[in-house]
């Protein structure tokens, strides 16, 4: 309730009413949170370029700074709409993700082949990063159905879909007994 009383203060001052576009989908205790984002994507852009490139500390450094900002966004919840919040937090995992399997094929690429032995496939990962990569984009699809068939769950969605079908009529049973001698 304290927040809802904080955001309609916060939406009738007009001395901010230009700056809306920095905190409009945030919660208002986040109202820093644009500036959590910029630090975030200059550290994953920017920064890791001070490191060798190519080398095993950059990608360590960049998993590390992937998992800070995933508690960042899991413990946060700093976006208005909960759905927001859950596209956020899926998307950093993917991240968490990516960088941990750059670890893993920078570690196989590193190994002798001996050492290689009973790992992985490293197809059978390449699949797995693309699925996992696509999470992302599955979420936000079914999190966007659902707003827009008014639903709080995908089996709400999924039952108005299949009623708003067309059905083929009723089924005649002699029909469906097949022919008959």
């Amino acid at each position: 309730l304290d927040e809802l009383a904080k955001s309609e203060l916060r939406d009738a001052d007009d001395s901010i009413a230009g700056l809306k576009f920095l905190y409009d989908e945030y919660e208002p205790r986040c109202y820093l949170f644009p500036i959590f984002e910029i630090l975030r994507r200059l550290f994953l852009s920017s920064v890791l370029l001070v490191f060798y490139p190519g080398s095993m500390e950059q990608v360590v450094v960049g998993l590390f700074g992937a998992i800070v900002s995933l508690l960042v966004y899991i413990f946060g919840e700093a976006f208005v709409e909960r759905d927001d919040n859950v596209v956020a937090v899926v998307s950093e995992f993917e991240l968490v993700l990516v960088y941990f399997g750059a670890v893993v094929i920078f570690t196989s690429e590193n190994t002798s082949e001996q050492q290689q032995r009973g790992t992985y496939s490293g197809y059978g990962f390449g699949i797995v990063l693309v699925v996992v990569i696509f999470a992302g984009i599955v979420s936000a699809t079914c999190l966007i159905l659902l707003d827009v068939f008014g639903c709080t769950s995908l089996h709400e969605a999924a039952t108005k879909v299949l009623v708003s079908l067309p059905s083929a009529g009723p089924i005649d049973s002699r029909a469906a007994a097949g022919p008959t001698s």
